[in-house]
């Protein structure tokens, strides 16, 4: 009799450690749930406050090479104009030599 008592005490406590270390477990279960969706939340904020980040920088690059493409454009007017204005500057010291040289 003695032994089946033990026996039965010891499934008891058996039952007990399983149950409880069950319910410990589910409980960290709803706790790593609860981190993992929090950290997830952050994760996801972070990623949508960088992908905002790299639209304004795009959109910055954008008016940046319309900007570029306008002052080509201005440098080879520049260009073109100080050509003709050296031309004429030959042409009119070329007269004067001629004059002076007469």
């Amino acid at each position: 009799m003695t032994i089946e008592v033990a026996i039965l005490l010891q499934t008891i406590s058996v039952a007990s450690a399983i149950y409880f270390a069950f319910r410990n477990s589910k409980k960290t279960d709803e706790k790593d749930v609860g981190t993992k969706a929090a950290e997830t939340a952050i994760i996801n904020v972070k990623l949508d406050s960088i992908a905002e980040n790299i639209k304004e920088i795009k959109d910055a690059m954008d008016i940046s090479k319309e900007d570029i493409k306008r002052l080509n454009i201005e440098v080879a007017e520049i260009r073109e104009s100080t050509k003709n204005a050296h031309k004429r500057i030959s042409e009119v010291m070329n007269r004067l030599e001629e004059k002076h040289g007469e």
